[in-house]
């Protein structure tokens, strides 16, 4: 699961992460809100991982 992804200049940090710990897959995100200081990082994680979409 991951709640909110930051603001945009964490998406690369949150790819990073992903990729390091070879987390291919997400079975939840969540956005709190639609402020670009919580979805704006949000680019890099569905950039690596795909998302369960059930």
């Amino acid at each position: 699961m991951l709640i909110d992804g930051g603001p945009a200049n964490a998406s690369s940090t949150i790819y990073t992460i992903l990729s390091q710990n070879r987390i291919k897959k997400i079975d939840v995100i969540i956005a709190t809100h639609p402020d670009g200081d919580h979805i704006g990082g949000l680019s890099g994680a569905l950039n690596y991982a795909s998302v369960n979409l059930s």
